[in-house]
């Protein structure tokens, strides 16, 4: 490894190689950056923690991320704002939503102020839960208090999804709207959203309309978007048409996925 070397490795260099390692999903190689860092005697900083959490969480290792985390306490290095958040990301790729809610409230009592990434997840989490009205409430409580914790994109597409969940089709367009008017510019998630409720219903006129408002601006449509507009003929059994879009999507060298091949049987 690092010992390899000629020159002889700084905090910033192993802060560097752990983000790395943690960005490609190797969560053991950053592991083991930080015990070649501790056997030589460098002391970690909160950054070095935080990517360490980081690169175990974000590939669904999250008991692995929450014993890092209390070494980080262990060793004198208290957590912040970032580091609560990539705990409350890690519980959220492990698929433990209700464990993120209650560290959530871990957070509230220690008197930690959110921001829109933590609510963010906090949406999420009651949106697989199925506490859809909880949801829609820390929404609207960041609405008001615009000036702490404005929605983003990433809040507004949450609701649309949540709406699409619902079979709520006019409040789903009437979020994307709203993003709109709030100066925020949509990416292909929140395109991919608005399709998809759409195209649950069969309401092809209306998939077909986004996905060439996609194009329009300059946004490449994805595998996701292609499905839900095949989606959207299969539903309103127009098989010929599906039939094109699965041709389209082959010579845009888009690759198919299971859902696809699931929405032309």
């Amino acid at each position: 490894m690092l010992w390899l070397c000629s020159c002889k490795p700084d905090a910033e260099t192993y802060d560097a190689l752990i983000n790395a390692h943690g960005r490609a999903g190797q969560w053991r190689w950053a592991m083991n950056l930080m015990d070649d860092m501790l056997r030589a005697a460098i002391a970690p900083s909160r950054s070095t923690y935080n990517n360490l959490i980081n690169a175990c969480g974000s590939t669904g290792n999250w008991r692995q991320a929450l014993e890092v985390c209390k070494k980080m306490t262990d060793n004198g290095v208290g957590p912040d704002l970032v580091t609560h958040n990539i705990v409350l990301s890690a519980y959220k790729s492990g698929r433990q939503y209700s464990k993120a809610l209650s560290y959530f409230e871990l957070m509230r009592g220690a008197k930690v102020r959110p921001d829109t990434t933590t609510f963010n997840i906090i949406i999420y989490c009651l949106s697989k839960l199925g506490q859809s009205s909880q949801a829609l409430d820390v929404f609207n409580s960041m609405r008001e208090k615009r000036a702490e914790c404005r929605p983003d994109v990433v809040t507004f597409t949450s609701i649309m999804h949540l709406y699409s969940v619902r079979g709520e089709i006019e409040n789903c367009r009437a979020m994307f709207e709203a993003m709109l008017a709030e100066g925020l510019k949509p990416n292909i998630v929140s395109y991919n959203a608005l399709m998809g409720a759409y195209a649950v219903h069969g309401m092809s006129k209306n998939a077909l309309s986004v996905f060439g408002e996609i194009k329009r601006n300059g946004i490449i449509p994805d595998v996701v978007s292609y499905t839900s507009l095949l989606n959207s003929y299969g539903r309103s059994r127009q098989p010929g048409k599906a039939k094109e879009v699965f041709l389209m999507m082959k010579k845009e060298r888009r690759k198919p996925n299971v859902v696809t091949y699931k929405c032309i049987d």
